[in-house]
């Protein structure tokens, strides 16, 4: 994401700074950051690129409507992380999405058209205390990194984004809504998503099957039909957050 992309920028930055060797001279990141950040995120975009770690633990669908995004469904309710705890730890042992570990950090692109790091100033990561990000007016390894990670994961959500839209072009994808039921009764009626229906992807026509197994789409969809399964553990995980 980009600024010239929306003047909204997307959950959860607010208002990322871009990173200045003189202005940010004394800025730290901390090692040991936390996920407060993501706590009422009940959705977060993936990359084609990760399908494979988050398919074990997460649902993966379409965000509905206009120009659909590839999304990890996170939640069942508004406003609801289900992975990150009241310390603001996620869940052990769980794959962390690539968008969830990119942050605070966010590409920028300047008047000239040139891609800088900028961050969310966010005080649980950064601050006087932590691993430099910038010596003698230069970025610190540190900094690199996560300007490199950053580029990377652009170039990722760029291919991710042709992908999304050549599934909505074939006419793959239908909304859906899935109904939870708790194991202490309660019923919670999920909704906001799209996704591809098994038997509609079996019946796919060859040219647009052909055309999905050359760029590598067809496995991903077949990925995400799966993961959809994944939703029959959100009740247990609404039922231990209650208890908890």
């Amino acid at each position: 994401m980009t600024k010239s992309e929306s003047s909204e920028m997307p959950p959860p930055y607010a208002k990322p700074v871009v990173l200045n060797a003189r202005q940010h001279a004394s800025l730290a990141y901390t090692k040991a950051p936390t996920f407060n950040f993501a706590r009422r995120m009940n959705s977060v975009p993936v990359v084609l690129g990760e399908i494979a770690q988050l398919m074990p633990h997460y649902p993966i669908a379409f965000s509905a409507g206009k120009d659909p995004v590839l999304i990890a469904i996170l939640g069942a309710r508004n406003e609801e992380n289900l992975f990150v705890g009241a310390d603001g730890t996620w869940q052990a042992d769980t794959y962390i999405p690539a968008y969830m570990r990119r942050y605070p950090f966010i590409l920028m692109k300047l008047p000239d058209e040139k891609l800088v790091l900028a961050a969310e100033m966010d005080d649980d990561f950064l601050g006087s205390k932590g691993e430099a990000l910038f010596s003698a007016e230069r970025p610190t390894k540190l900094a690199q990194g996560a300007f490199q990670f950053c580029v990377n994961y652009q170039k990722e959500f760029e291919a991710t984004k042709l992908f999304c839209a050549a599934v909505q072009e074939s006419g793959l994808l239908k909304n859906k809504r899935s109904t939870l039921t708790t194991p202490s009764g309660a019923k919670i009626n999920l909704t906001g998503f799209a996704g591809v229906d098994a038997d509609t992807l079996d019946d796919l026509d060859n040219r647009t099957a052909n055309n999905f197994r050359k760029q590598h789409w067809l496995g991903a969809l077949y990925c995400h039909v799966a993961s959809l399964e994944r939703l029959q553990t959100f009740p247990r995980r609404l039922d231990q957050r209650k208890a908890a």
